[in-house]
């Protein structure tokens, strides 16, 4: 990830990877989200992922309301 392309500085970067990239995210100083199959995966990224379970839960980690990320896509 190079937000640096996009003129962002990490801390405005929202990112969702695999256990080994949210790491480094994370390092990096962005905020990383994480919505797992199961616990078992969940456990496998850093401590510092906000695990999200449902659409309200990542509407609301994003700062949106439900209705308008319902719209997305």
């Amino acid at each position: 990830m190079r937000p640096w392309l996009l003129r962002l500085a990490p801390e405005e970067v929202v990112a969702a990877d695999s256990p080994t990239g949210a790491g480094g995210a994370i390092a990096a100083n962005m905020r990383v989200i994480g919505w797992p199959v199961d616990d078992e995966a969940a456990a496998l990224l850093p401590c510092e992922t906000h695990i999200l379970r449902s659409p309200d839960e990542l509407a609301a980690n994003l700062g949106l309301d439900a209705f308008s990320l319902s719209k997305v896509g």
